[in-house]
């Protein structure tokens, strides 16, 4: 990672550590209140340090636990800014009446309590339940209708077990698929070498007329961490023994009428540039590309690529995230399907999610892409 945005990172985490400190030691002195009627300067130098460190480490653990007790405090600490909002727009309506369920309420911050759990236990149902997507496209380039399956995103170990995958693979295989697409992040920093072995074994399993063609996204290879499970060639070797078809900036001809370009992922620095990828390739053929990452679309679409197929966003996972993806512009499509001068582009908010076992935006899928021959 680029040093500079190392250290903007770096100072924006503990600008928030440090806010979330001093709100939080707010919040608290605020709830014993309700037992004592005491504010700040009543309590001894002692106990505002340990009310303080205490603050401390509760605004750690919103910001760095990766589990459900992180996403929990994180969606409190923002219900609890709206309570604070509400709160202000009721004391300038009713002014110097005193509405005392509500002041109870809102100094024991039971409602973003409360709120905050609910969306969380919604959240980790939801990041179990995998749905099925289907998209349609026509185009003349075919002779016969043509199946496919986009699998991304499964970031095994997080919330999937081997049970999982292998109940899972079962429904795909049933779908008898023509190709089927791994687009990336399918281990992330997290996953065990024991774990990679599970899902790629598992994987290995899918039925399909064509065979299983895997791009790896910027988790696979583990290159935020220090501490590789397996190495490099150690998981690319895992993947090969087990009959999946690694290709990075590839170009495979899948049959007569189709062509499969592979990417390597956006985060790498050495990736081919897709003229260089399309300068052999006969654009009569249906050229479809597989690259993790949804970017460079015009690109694509002005080298003559008929679908681009990604996954990365997540759809957010983490509401309003998505939205900020949208709007922000950090990817040509942040989910579902999107014409570019007669590309479609096809973004999975993927098979799982990443860090947190929890997906309050969207929904966890696997994509069938029906290509409809027109000839």
């Amino acid at each position: 990672m680029n040093p500079l945005v190392l250290i903007l990172l770096s100072a924006m985490l503990l600008g928030m550590l440090v806010l979330m400190a001093f709100y939080y030691n707010k919040l608290i002195i605020r709830f014993i209140s309700i037992f004592n009627n005491k504010s700040k300067s009543d309590y001894s130098k002692k106990m505002n340090n340990i009310f303080r460190l205490l603050s401390l480490l509760i605004a750690g653990c919103t910001i760095v636990v990766f589990n459900i007790v992180g996403i929990t405090l994180m969606h409190y600490f923002f219900i609890c800014l709206a309570i604070e909002t509400i709160n202000k727009l009721i004391c300038i309506i009713i002014k110097n009446k005193e509405l005392k369920i509500w002041t109870l309420l809102y100094k024991s911050t039971a409602i973003p309590f409360l709120i905050a759990i609910g969306i969380v236990i919604y959240g980790y149902i939801n990041i179990h339940n995998i749905v099925r997507t289907s998209y349609t496209i026509q185009t003349d380039k075919l002779s016969t209708d043509y199946k496919i399956i986009l699998i991304t995103d499964v970031h095994y170990g997080t919330v999937l077990d081997k049970d999982d995958m292998e109940n899972i693979c079962h429904k795909i295989s049933k779908e008898n698929a023509d190709l089927i697409i791994l687009c990336g992040d399918i281990v992330d920093e997290r996953t065990t070498a024991d774990q990679m072995h599970e899902v790629i074994e598992t994987l290995s399993t899918l039925q399909s007329k064509d065979g299983i063609y895997l791009v790896n996204g910027n988790h696979d290879l583990q290159q935020y961490s220090s501490d590789k499970a397996l190495s490099d060639t150690e998981y690319l070797t895992l993947v090969d023994e087990n009959g999946i078809n690694y290709i990075e900036d590839d170009v495979v001809d899948i049959n007569e009428e189709i062509t499969l370009i592979g990417r390597q992922d956006y985060s790498y620095s050495d990736r081919a540039d897709i003229n260089t990828l399309m300068k052999n390739i006969d654009k009569d053929k249906y050229i479809i590309c597989a690259d993790h990452q949804p970017v460079k679309y015009k690109d694509s679409s002005d080298a003559g690529v008929d679908l681009n197929v990604s996954g990365h966003t997540h759809a957010g996972q983490i509401y309003p995230v998505g939205y900020f993806i949208k709007y922000a512009m950090t990817a040509d499509l942040y989910y579902g399907i999107k014409d570019v001068n007669g590309m479609t582009g096809i973004v999975s908010s993927g098979m799982c999610g990443w860090g947190f076992p929890v997906r309050t935006q969207e929904h966890c899928e696997y994509v069938v892409i029906n290509l409809e021959a027109l000839k």
